[in-house]
């Protein structure tokens, strides 16, 4: 039950920096910068001790680099 718990509020939580987020910046930006997604990708190797395939790094690198040419273009 403590573990549901935490997962309710910590999804309130993002659904109320989602929607905080739309209010104070575009769509576009928000939501790039939303997509990479960088902790769940650290949980994987970090917690669960998965690895990662080197094309799987390679996507990472790409859509970081997409981001990053997103928040400097605007």
């Amino acid at each position: 039950m403590a573990g549901a718990g935490l997962v309710g509020l910590t999804s309130m939580a993002g659904s109320l920096c989602w929607f905080t987020a739309s209010m104070l910046q575009t769509v576009a930006l928000f939501y790039g910068v939303g997509q990479i997604e960088l902790f769940s990708v650290l949980i994987g190797p970090l917690v669960f001790k998965e690895r990662i395939s080197a094309k799987a790094y390679a996507g990472i690198g790409l859509l970081m680099t997409s981001i990053v040419t997103l928040i400097i273009t605007t």
